[in-house]
């Protein structure tokens, strides 16, 4: 199966955006933003926000792999400092929901389409359309595949050490992770496509700057567009590790189309994501979806649908809310405790208007 994502549009909105250095601890929003490091508030440098020139690409397997790099942040150490001494004074550790989550994908060249209020409406409409009682989750993509480098959506924390492959531009991230923080009802995985770049080192930038926002309940390297760490399968443990360094517990969420990326490793905080596209019909996508599901048992899945490829025959089933509340019905059937998120393509802006406002279950 190939896949095809939609390329980065070649316009994005310019955001300008200007911010102090911060201490540990205290919620977005304030005077003192929340960060695993005080070196890593949003200042630093950056300007407008950039994107590569556009047109579809078709990807296969992802196997382009080097080496990689450790990295770990804490309150109150240098930026420097390992991951061991992360965990005697980070946050509370995740305790992630169990159950149905139901939410959306953005991705980071679409973050400017939205006002945050807009966004955090729509996160929370899609988790609204079902029968079913669930957490409202987003995966949200915050660095965006930029040919060989990573692309962030926010400026460089100050006191961040110069990370290869790893560029800044304008701050989008913050005032949508604010809002959604600020509203206490929505799960974020953070989501980063690492080019070039090191996960250790792409995962130190995002997690000092974001991990300490008590909506962020996991981290995402996708993995297709890994190709700066060779042999990412056995990586994946020390990854993990590092991860709960940063804050225990957090959840590290896979996302490919193929089952056999990610190895034979295995860890209760892991989970699993299906983004494959071009199938023909709604009964292929489910047949997919429970194979999926069927492999990573009993580890976490998620599934990713509304993409352009596939939106002639998704279409009719989510035109009106009573059709999309069917239809992630029909998803959460395969389990009971699946992850369904649409992903922010053009079908999605197409319906984002009839999102019901209040839950439609009983």
């Amino acid at each position: 199966m190939k896949k095809v994502r939609r390329a980065n549009p070649t316009t994005l909105c310019v955001w300008l955006a200007v911010s102090a250095l911060v201490a540990c601890g205290e919620g977005p929003g304030t005077d003192e933003d929340e960060s695993l490091s005080p070196d890593s508030a949003a200042g630093g440098e950056g300007g407008g926000v950039q994107s590569p020139d556009g047109g579809d690409e078709v990807v296969d397997a992802a196997t382009h792999e080097e080496g990689g790099q450790d990295a770990a942040a804490e309150s109150g150490i240098p930026v420097e400092a390992g991951p061991e001494a992360a965990v005697e004074a980070g946050p509370d550790p995740v305790e992630p929901d169990s159950g149905l989550r139901v939410g959306l994908w953005i991705s980071p060249w679409d973050l400017h389409r939205r006002t945050p209020a807009e966004w955090v409406r729509g996160i929370k409409g899609l988790s609204f359309a079902s029968s079913y009682p669930n957490q409202a989750i987003v995966v949200f993509g915050l660095c965006g595949a930029a040919t060989t480098t990573t692309f962030c959506q926010f400026p460089k924390p100050a006191g961040m050490p110069d990370y290869p492959n790893i560029e800044y531009g304008g701050d989008t991230v913050t005032p949508i992770l604010d809002a959604i923080e600020a509203d206490g009802t929505i799960d974020v995985i953070l989501d980063v496509e690492p080019m070039d770049a090191h996960v250790s080192d792409l995962m130190h930038v995002v997690m000092s700057r974001y991990g300490s926002y008590s909506s962020v309940v996991g981290f995402s390297p996708d993995w297709e567009w890994v190709t700066g760490d060779g042999d990412k399968q056995s990586k994946l443990s020390g990854w993990k590790d590092e991860l709960h360094g940063y804050r225990p517990g957090m959840e590290m969420h896979l996302i490919s189309w193929m089952s056999d990326s990610f190895g034979s490793y295995r860890d209760p905080s892991l989970s699993y994501g299906y983004d494959g596209q071009m199938l023909p019909d709604m009964d292929a996508q489910i047949a997919d979806f429970t194979a999926w599901t069927n492999h990573f048992a009993p580890n976490r899945t998620a599934w990713y649908w509304g993409y352009n490829t596939d939106a002639s025959w998704t279409r009719p089933h989510c035109s009106t809310p009573e059709g999309l509340r069917d239809l992630l019905d029909r998803y959460r059937d395969i389990t009971p405790d699946a992850t369904i998120l649409m992903a922010v393509e053009e079908l999605y802006f197409e319906i984002e208007g009839t999102l019901p406002e209040a839950p439609m279950w009983p």
